[in-house]
């Protein structure tokens, strides 16, 4: 692999293969040596959308319990704020965010699935395009709350698109990060196996070290950093095994998905 920087840490040190990524010593994370202009994931269209859509419908409690997280860290003394979901595929989050009587925003790649977004809340503003370049999000550096789940894995510059959550919140408001975790017991176990090794849809796997760094760099306060498991499908017994799992896994920073929380400083 000829000489090169990690597009995580910047770090210089030595790289293993590992299918189409390189795998950074210094830090875990894994990235595309030469990532795709248009990664695979862009944009939804047909049967791709509604497959996309109806995914994300079962995973409506996820959505729930990542909603609850940012509002019970949102310190809104006025009552309900504004709220930004970065990626909100179908609207399935904003739906829930206006219901409890948020201002709600989202911004998304694909155009089928913004207009899906757009008809499932009406009352949304909804801004199709790129997060992290050529878009106008609403409420620049007034949002309470901007929430991005599984996205961060997908973009060719994250620390452009934390920078970009940055600039749209307003000093003290909250962002809610999730994305595959670069060091997890599942990526170390599965190996070149893991599912998250997927370059048509991954660009950039962070370890949580690196996506606190990341954050502070990009004017953040990290507030709570966990790891998660399961799929965010599970309900009733399964979800209990699943929590039961997160915290066994969480002490050493080994689930399936980093979480944060973090304050705009």
């Amino acid at each position: 692999m000829p000489p090169m920087n990690c597009r995580i840490c910047r770090a210089a040190a030595g790289f293993a293969h590992v299918g189409a990524y390189a795998r950074c010593a210094a830090c875990g994370g894994f990235f595309l040596p030469d990532p795709p202009a248009l990664p695979g994931n862009a944009p939804f269209s047909g049967a791709a959308a509604a497959h996309c859509e109806a995914a994300d419908l079962v995973r409506k409690a996820y959505f729930r319990r990542r909603l609850d997280l940012a509002l019970r860290h949102a310190n809104v003394d006025s009552g309900p704020g504004r709220l930004v979901d970065v990626g909100c595929g179908a609207g399935i989050l904003l739906a829930d965010a206006a219901a409890r009587g948020w201002q709600v925003a989202g911004v998304e790649l694909s155009p089928e699935l913004a207009a899906r977004a757009q008809e499932r809340v009406p009352t949304a503003t909804i801004v199709t395009g790129d997060a992290v370049s050529g878009t106008e999000w609403p409420w620049p550096g007034a949002a309470d709350v901007v929430i991005a789940l599984d996205v961060l894995e997908h973009v060719v510059d994250p620390p452009a698109l934390l920078q970009r959550c940055r600039a749209g919140l307003r000093p003290g408001g909250v962002l809610v990060v999730q994305t595959p975790n670069a060091r997890s017991l599942r990526a170390r176990w599965q190996k070149h196996r893991w599912p998250m090794l997927d370059p048509a849809q991954h660009l950039v796997l962070y370890p949580p070290v690196q996506l606190r760094h990341a954050l502070r760099e990009a004017g953040f306060v990290v507030e709570t950093c966990q790891t998660v498991s399961g799929t965010g499908c599970e309900v009733g017994l399964s979800r209990i095994v699943a929590a039961a799992r997160e915290a066994a896994l969480s002490p050493g920073e080994l689930g399936n998905a980093v979480l944060v929380v973090a304050r705009a400083r």
